[in-house]
């Protein structure tokens, strides 16, 4: 967090410059490096989200077991373990 303040700071400052025609390319070029630093922190962020999700998902349905047939054709559940969650305060 205190990064991202000292980042907006910096950023703000530059914006003050740009507005007044006052900014050198070097300024400007590491606005840029660091905008795309923070899209590829955001991108990862979202992406380890989205696959904690799916592991989550899957640990649910392995739980609950898996559709399966008898040798008659009767539908029937097999296996899954039933974990208890144990919350503790």
């Amino acid at each position: 967090m205190t990064d991202l303040e000292s980042t907006a700071q910096a950023l703000s400052s530059l914006i003050e410059r740009i507005d007044h025609g006052n900014v050198e390319a070097a300024a400007l070029q590491r606005a840029k490096d660091s905008a795309q630093r923070n899209q590829r922190l955001i991108s990862n962020a979202v992406r380890a989200i989205k696959d904690v999700g799916a592991r989550l998902q899957s640990a649910r349905t392995a739980q609950r077991g898996f559709e399966s047939y008898t040798p008659y054709g009767m539908a029937r559940t097999v296996g899954g373990a039933r974990a208890k969650l144990i919350k503790k305060i």
